[in-house]
């Protein structure tokens, strides 16, 4: 009965790490991860799992960003934002920063969105 107990301690701990765990099996990482602390030009963004191509939308604290502001990187199924001058956000806001991320495999169209959403801090 407590290696059983023991077992659950362990994979729970696994799960969750430094942060929140991801909840959706097509996430690989989000960036940055749920609760870090970064400066306020970070890049925001999700990395995908590689099987297949997807589109991805990303909207930060609010704000829907341009799909010509997005970088998408096909090969790493990674897309990211940079804020910066000339961006629809300069910089992150300071203190607490919140993402969500939408995504279809792009052969399923929009009808298959899921989602991601997690916060994270900035200086």
């Amino acid at each position: 009965m407590a290696l059983l107990g023991l077992a659950a301690i362990a994979l729970v701990w696994t799960q969750l790490g430094d942060g929140e765990p991801i909840r959706n099996e097509a996430v690989q990482e989000l960036i940055p991860g749920p609760g870090d602390e970064v400066l306020s030009q970070t890049a925001v963004g999700i990395d995908l799992v590689d099987d297949e191509p997807y589109f991805v939308g990303l909207t930060v604290n609010g704000v829907q960003i341009p799909a010509d502001e997005v970088l998408f990187a096909e090969s790493l199924n990674r897309a990211t934002f940079n804020p910066g001058e000339g961006q629809v956000i300069e910089n992150l806001q300071a203190e607490e920063n919140c993402v969500l991320a939408e995504f279809y495999p792009t052969i399923d169209g929009p009808g298959a969105t899921q989602s991601e959403f997690w916060c994270f801090n900035a200086s």
